[in-house]
């Protein structure tokens, strides 16, 4: 959402598809592999069952399969045709150009300035770029220029969506039995990377 929110204001709202086109992926990922491993390991060993259940029942999943399901029907024009239906898309058409201050506004209101372990948080963000940056230039060289001849937006893209900070899911599905230390230092590599 952060990139999305940033790369919309900085290149304007037209070349949104760009980084959506990145961040797919990405969202598959974190959305579809990564989150529920992450709550198996919060909770503990949990029936296979029930991690389904409880990922197929996310909003943000539920968006991502609905919207992949309508664009290989090739229903998008129906969605807007439907009155009711319609009405809802207008709606939520006008009201998409306040998405990317608001998530703007969310994130920078979240932000806490606090400087316990900071310094471990920067050595784990200077080894995260460390890593990032040398691949997003090899992975841009080769691939988004070399092999598939992209636009550059799509090169700004890929930069942004691999310098920014990992998904803000972390912190909010982390366990309640995490203890304080633990959850300032997660904290700390998001504030870190925010500013």
């Amino acid at each position: 959402m952060l990139g999305i929110s940033l790369f919309g204001a900085a290149y304007g709202m037209e070349k949104i598809g760009y980084i959506a086109v990145a961040d797919l992926g990405h969202e598959i990922f974190i959305w579809f592999v990564f989150l529920p491993l992450l709550l198996i390991k919060r909770d503990g060993a949990q029936n296979p069952k029930d991690v389904v259940k409880s990922f197929l029942s996310a909003p943000v999943v539920i968006a991502i399969l609905a919207s992949i399901f309508f664009n290989v029907m090739g229903w998008q024009d129906l969605l807007y045709q439907l009155p009711l239906i319609g009405a809802g898309m207008s709606a939520l058409e006008f009201l998409s150009n306040l998405t990317v201050p608001m998530i703007l506004i969310i994130v920078g209101y979240s932000i806490r300035f606090d400087r316990v372990d900071l310094k471990d948080a920067l050595l784990v963000v200077a080894i995260r770029l460390g890593i990032l940056i040398p691949l997003v230039l090899i992975v841009n060289n080769y691939l988004i220029r070399g092999l598939l001849q992209l636009e550059r937006s799509f090169e700004v893209a890929l930069f942004t969506l691999l310098v920014l900070p990992p998904p803000f899911i972390i912190p909010l599905y982390t366990g309640p039995d995490l203890n304080t230390e633990e959850k300032q230092y997660i904290n700390n590599q998001y504030f870190t990377k925010q500013i």
